[in-house]
C-alpha cells in the first residue's frame, strides 16, 4: 500500500469542452454540444446536485473563453478523471465514469439542436468518449445534415468504447496508431495498410494517424472525387516528427491536433499544411502541464521562434518549408510555453 501526502490539485474542463476551448483560443466561434448534469438530484431532494459545483466550473470556463453551449441534462455525474503524478511521473489515474447512452427524447432534442446549429457553420468536430452521448442513431440522424451544412466534418475517439467507423463520408479523421489498430483488430500489419482499410470502412477523404514521440503521419487520396478510380487507389502520405522537444505532459496533444487540424482545412488549407499546424498545437499542448487550450498566440511564437525549418522523408509541393522549429528566440534551445511543474499534485479533468 502506497502512502502519500497530496501537496495541490488543479482541475481542468477536458472532454469534449477543451476542444471546444482550443478552437475559441485559436480564434474560432465554437458552439459546444455535450451531456451534462441536472440542477437537483432525486437523491437529495430539495437540494443542490453535489456535482452542481463541477457544471458550475464547467459554464464558468466556457463562457469566460467565448463558447456558446448547451448541454443535454441526462448524467447523474460528470465524467471524471483523476490522475496522480509525483515531480512530472504519473503514478495512476482514476476514473469515475459511466456510459450511459442517450435516451430517444434527449436524441431527439440533440438532433434538432444539431441540425440548427449547423446552419452557416464552416466545420463540425465530432468527438466520441464512449460514455453514450454519441449514438449509432443519433449519427444516422444528423450525419447528412451536417454534410449539406458544413463543409468540413472531422472525428476522432478515446478509449476502447467508442467506434471511428462509425463517423462516415467525413473529411478527416486523427486516431492514435493504437487506436487505428484495434479498431480493426490488426496489430501485425503496416500502418499504410491500416490507414487504408480505415479510409475505405469509413469512405472519409483524409487521414491522421498520430505516433507518439515519432511524430504523425498523414494519409490523403491521390483524388477526392469518388467516382474516380483514384479514390480507392493507393494512397499518398507523408510523416512529420514530432516537434516537441520534450513533453512535460501529454494529455490532451490530440486534441490540440484535431482543433487545429479542422480550422486550418476550414480556411482552405490543404492536408500536410493542416497537419503541420495540428503537429504544432499537439507540440506546444505537450509544454504545458494539465489539459489547456492553445492559442493563437502560441502558435505565432512558435512559427516565429526558430531557424530550423522542417525536414521530412521527402518534399511536397505544397508544404511551406519555411516554418521554423519552434525555438524561444531568447533563449536558444529552450521550448516555448512551458508550464511550471509542481511535486506531488492531482490534477483534475472534468469531462463533458
Amino acid at each position: 500500500m502506497m502512502s502519500l501526502v497530496q501537496r495541490d490539485e488543479r482541475r481542468y474542463v477536458g472532454g469534449a469542452a477543451v476542444v471546444a476551448r482550443h478552437v475559441a483560443a485559436l480564434g474560432g466561434r465554437p458552439f459546444l454540444l455535450s451531456a451534462g448534469v441536472p440542477p437537483l438530484n432525486s437523491a437529495h431532494p430539495g437540494n443542490g446536485n453535489p456535482y452542481d459545483a463541477e457544471m458550475s466550473l464547467v459554464r464558468d470556463v466556457l463562457t469566460s473563453e467565448g463558447v456558446r453551449f448547451e448541454f443535454l441534462e441526462c448524467r447523474p455525474a460528470l465524467v471524471e478523471k483523476t490522475r496522480y503524478l509525483a515531480d512530472d511521473t504519473k503514478l495512476f489515474k482514476v476514473d469515475r465514469a459511466h456510459r450511459l447512452p442517450l435516451d430517444s427524447v434527449a436524441e431527439r432534442h440533440a438532433a434538432r439542436l444539431l441540425e440548427q446549429q449547423s446552419k452557416g457553420i464552416d466545420a463540425v468536430i465530432l468527438c466520441d468518449f464512449g460514455y453514450g452521448m454519441i449514438t449509432d442513431s443519433l449519427l444516422n440522424r444528423v450525419l447528412p445534415a451536417l454534410r449539406q451544412n458544413a463543409r468540413i466534418i472531422t472525428a476522432d475517439v478515446s478509449g476502447g468504447r467508442a467506434n471511428l467507423l462509425n463517423f462516415r463520408n467525413v473529411d478527416l479523421l486523427c486516431p492514435t496508431e493504437l487506436e487505428a489498430r484495434a479498431m480493426l483488430n490488426d496489430y501485425d500489419s503496416g500502418i499504410a495498410t491500416i490507414a487504408w482499410e480505415i479510409l475505405r470502412q469509413s469512405q472519409a477523404r483524409h487521414l491522421i494517424v498520430t505516433l507518439g514521440k515519432r511524430g504523425l503521419l498523414a494519409f490523403e487520396r491521390k483524388s477526392q472525387q469518388r467516382e474516380s478510380p483514384d479514390w480507392s487507389a493507393r494512397l499518398k502520405s507523408e510523416q512529420l516528427p514530432a516537434f516537441a522537444e520534450y513533453a512535460i505532459d501529454q494529455m490532451g496533444c490530440g486534441d490540440a491536433l484535431l482543433a487545429a487540424a479542422t480550422m486550418a482545412l476550414a480556411s482552405n488549407a490543404n492536408l500536410m499544411q493542416a497537419a503541420y499546424l495540428g503537429n504544432i498545437a499537439a507540440a506546444l499542448e505537450a509544454g504545458q502541464l494539465g489539459n489547456q487550450p492553445v492559442s493563437a498566440t502560441q502558435h505565432r511564437a512558435w512559427l516565429a521562434g526558430g531557424q530550423r525549418p522542417l525536414q521530412t522523408t521527402r518534399t511536397v509541393a505544397s508544404r511551406v518549408v519555411t516554418v521554423p522549429g519552434g525555438r524561444n528566440p531568447t533563449k536558444p534551445g529552450v521550448p516555448i510555453e512551458h508550464g511550471p511543474v509542481n511535486p506531488n499534485h492531482v490534477e483534475t479533468e472534468s469531462a463533458t
